[in-house]
């Protein structure tokens, strides 16, 4: 469920077990390296195509709360 506009971590986690299970025949397909470097690939263009969204350019961490100083 999306959240003032924003999606939680579990759902964008939802399909890891897709690439899981698609992982190992591209392995025997393809060989190990092949494969590694295959979803090296799709990693980056994942992150490349996520920072292409104003959103998430400009998401600031929130400022940390003050620590109070104990009076002694």
């Amino acid at each position: 469920m999306a959240v003032g506009g924003r999606r939680p971590v579990r759902d964008s986690l939802a399909f890891a077990p897709l690439g899981l299970l698609a992982a190992g025949p591209a392995a025997d397909a393809h060989g190990t390296g092949t494969a590694l470097v295959g979803c090296a690939i799709l990693v980056v263009v994942a992150t490349g195509a996520a920072l292409l969204s104003p959103a998430v350019r400009t998401l600031r961490a929130p400022a940390p709360a003050p620590i109070p100083v104990p009076e002694g």
